[in-house]
């Protein structure tokens, strides 16, 4: 028996010894191609990998020693560890750029060293967002304003993190500039208090106080 189909779009189950005759089916072919694909419009969805920033407003042995707690699964005190200096990395193009020496204490139970890997931060990025300005109570030096400076932005600069200088009476502005012992920032970065700040008066845009809409009714 022959059969012989003039359009057909699905499948055709025969049993043999039947014959079929096709002449039109719909379908779709996979075939291999090197032609360029051109995508005029894509939506989705993309993945990123946010990075959390350190509590500025701890110390540095204080935010470096809850990092290796938390990191460990451990209890140490600052009491039972000894920390060295932290020193830059010699490939600077990872995103680890500091290493620190950490030498457990005998009363911790544990012995040895441990070399951790972190990354430090310049020293702008603690003041991202903030308005530049000195803080009302400037003292002689540097290290004698950072009680002041570290209230006024909500952060916990030590002695261990900025040079120390003198600072000038009537002095309009004041540059924090981070030591090598500094565990939180990178060495050499700095921020300027005072001078960097462009406040714009707030009369300049607002010469005419009269707002439109809020006129009383006649």
């Amino acid at each position: 028996m022959t059969t012989n189909l003039r359009s057909v779009d699905a499948y055709v189950a025969v049993a043999p010894p039947t014959s079929v005759d096709v002449r039109d089916v719909g379908g779709f072919a996979l075939v291999k191609t090197v032609d360029p694909i051109a995508v005029r419009m894509l939506k989705g969805y993309v993945l990123v990998d946010q990075v959390k920033l350190p509590n500025f407003s701890l110390s540095g042995g204080t935010t470096l020693l809850a990092a290796i707690n938390k990191e460990k699964n451990v209890n140490f005190t600052a009491a039972q560890l000894v920390f060295g200096l932290p020193q830059p990395t010699a490939d600077t193009t990872q995103y680890y750029n500091t290493t620190v020496l950490v030498t457990a204490k005998k009363a911790s139970g544990y012995t040895g060293s441990y070399t951790f890997q972190y990354r430090r931060y310049a020293l702008d990025v603690v003041f991202d967002g903030q308005t530049l300005d000195l803080p009302t109570s400037v003292g002689s030096t540097v290290h004698a304003t950072l009680d002041a400076i570290n209230t006024k932005f909500g952060i916990k600069l030590e002695t261990t993190d900025v040079v120390d200088g003198p600072i000038a009476n009537g002095a309009v502005s004041i540059t924090l500039t981070v030591k090598s012992t500094s565990v939180l920032y990178l060495p050499g970065s700095f921020v300027t208090l005072g001078q960097s700040d462009a406040d714009v008066p707030f009369a300049t845009i607002a010469p005419v106080t009269d707002l439109p809409g809020f006129e009383p009714e006649a």
